[in-house]
């Protein structure tokens, strides 16, 4: 702690001559009278009232005290750190349709999706994430931010229900890629959870994943040819999709075998 105006603790030397006084005129206060003995009023009870009469005293002095430290002004200082760090902007694109309900994962779909996607923002440190949720429409949930207790917290709290029923894939990945599009990120991810086709909203899913020009897709080709995992821990695979069913058949075909899959698609 800091004091803006310390001088002002040398007004504490006033308490010296307060006390000497208050001392002196304690003794001047009351008549005295000799007496041989006071042996007699030794045991005689002590009241309340003479106990306290210098408490008022005390109280005094503690504010003038605090008269003091106010204009000695203590002070907290806060430190500020600059530093520059490299990361991804990342959108968590999560469906929350009732058909996430399956129990073909433990304990269903929509519960696995959420653990899976709390790992891997407690992993992704530096990285700017954002989160959209969809059914029947989507919303941002989230904007982008490094704040990953935040994103956690939010994704533990998500349930079914917040949004009307359907699988809007199509408004999902839409509302996702203008979330990330004016990131000044180098790299830029969009990562899919869902298990079904597209069945409803105003934007077919091929469309949205021709709306943004980036270099995932030779990315995603470099870790297919190395063998290389995604996220969930499954070994990534390319496969080009030509139409609306394409594309939805991949994502749910992938899940009724019971591997989480992340399916990214990008037009260069």
């Amino acid at each position: 702690m800091l004091l803006a105006n310390p001088g002002y603790l040398w007004l504490f030397l006033l308490f010296i001559p307060l006390i000497a006084w208050y001392i002196y005129k304690q003794r001047s206060l009351y008549a005295s009278m000799e007496v041989s003995t006071v042996s007699a009023f030794s045991k005689a009870p002590r009241s309340l009232l003479a106990s306290m009469r210098h408490f008022l005293f005390i109280l005094q002095l503690g504010a003038i005290g605090c008269v003091i430290i106010v204009l000695a002004r203590p002070q907290t200082r806060d430190s500020w750190n600059t530093s520059s760090v490299e990361g991804t902007d990342i959108v968590i694109a999560m469906d929350i349709s009732t058909s996430m309900l399956a129990r073909d994962f433990k304990p269903d779909r929509f519960e696995a999706a959420k653990d899976v996607a709390a790992k891997f923002v407690a992993g992704r440190e530096g990285d700017n994430i954002g989160v959209v949720i969809f059914a029947a429409e989507s919303f941002t949930a989230i904007p982008m931010t490094t704040d990953r207790s935040l994103i956690a917290n939010y994704i533990g709290d998500i349930k079914m229900g917040m949004l009307q029923d359907g699988t809007a894939i199509g408004d999902g990945l839409a509302t996702s890629i203008n979330r990330i599009k004016d990131g000044k990120a180098k790299s830029k991810s969009i990562i899919l959870l869902t298990d079904g086709s597209n069945n409803t909203g105003n934007v077919a899913p091929i469309t949205a994943a021709e709306i943004p020009s980036s270099p995932m897709a030779d990315l995603v080709d470099q870790w297919s040819a190395a063998g290389q995992k995604n996220i969930f821990g499954t070994t990534v695979k390319v496969c080009e999709m030509q139409s609306e069913a394409g594309a939805s058949g991949t994502v749910h075909g992938s899940l009724a075998t019971g591997a989480m899959t992340t399916t990214y698609t990008a037009s260069q």
